[in-house]
């Protein structure tokens, strides 16, 4: 790993933000810490473990940040709650539970990530197009990532979540920086959130809409391009640009 961070491979390059995180993942043989915090790559930190009483379980373990985003951990299984610190004894002042990765059954077949919401744009309309396209292709789970987000957008998200179809991820506002520097540690969180848990995820836009020619859905389309050749990891699809010629309603109206 040491080799890696010096050759600066996925180094964002940006001004250094307070250390805070966004989510834990324990997997059958290792842990991953995700961060929002810029600046901090190839950083030396350490992994801390809380039992479920949030009572500390030593030792703390020396770490890294790589790639940008992610510190890589033992796994402890007593683990219910873990931080990154700058030190081994510093006080943390945050924790976050401990999602259970391990074990080999899927939960889900295929996912959507939607990067970092952003703007103080409604993108009600835009996120139902979004939800109702891709589960008609075979997604069953959904994965919002909201920094600024209006009251009627709101709404809906908190009805998908209410209903089993979607999490949201809140992201941290004094970790403020132009909204599209957000893209990578949704890209980053939702990669680990979905690993041994989704057997594949989708990374798209809140205006992208991707779909096979014909009958075929996506669901389908993947398993046959992914399936019969085993080292292809992920597929890139080319866009088709349509213009829009207004703005969309910032309210629903009968």
């Amino acid at each position: 790993m040491q080799e890696m961070v010096k050759s600066k491979i996925g180094i964002h390059g940006k001004s250094l933000t307070s250390l805070s995180l966004v989510g834990a993942y324990a997997y059958d043989h290792y842990s991953v810490v995700t961060t929002d915090a810029d600046g901090w790559f190839g950083a030396k930190v350490y992994c801390r473990y809380f039992d479920r009483n949030w009572l500390e379980l030593k030792p703390s373990v020396e770490s890294y940040v790589f790639p940008e985003y992610v510190v890589h951990c033992c796994r402890d299984p007593e683990a219910r709650y873990m931080s990154i610190s700058e030190t081994k004894e510093e006080i943390v002042k945050e924790k976050v539970p401990v999602l259970d990765r391990t074990g080999s059954k899927l939960k889900y077949k295929l996912t959507f990530c939607l990067p970092p919401i952003y703007g103080n744009e409604s993108i009600w309309l835009l996120l139902a197009e979004l939800v109702e396209h891709y589960k008609l292709q075979g997604v069953d789970h959904f994965y919002f990532y909201i920094k600024d987000i209006d009251a009627y957008s709101s709404k809906l998200i908190e009805n998908y979540v209410k209903n089993g179809e979607a999490d949201a991820i809140f992201l941290k506002e004094e970790q403020d920086r132009e909204g599209f520097l957000w893209q990578l540690v949704g890209v980053r969180d939702c990669l680990h959130r979905n690993r041994h848990h989704s057997q594949y995820a989708i990374f798209g836009d809140l205006d992208e809409r991707m779909m096979p020619v014909g009958e075929t859905k996506l669901i389908q389309y993947v398993r046959a391009v992914m399936r019969p050749n085993g080292n292809i990891g992920s597929i890139k699809v080319t866009a088709r640009f349509v213009v829009r010629s207004k703005e969309p309603p910032t309210t629903y109206e009968v």
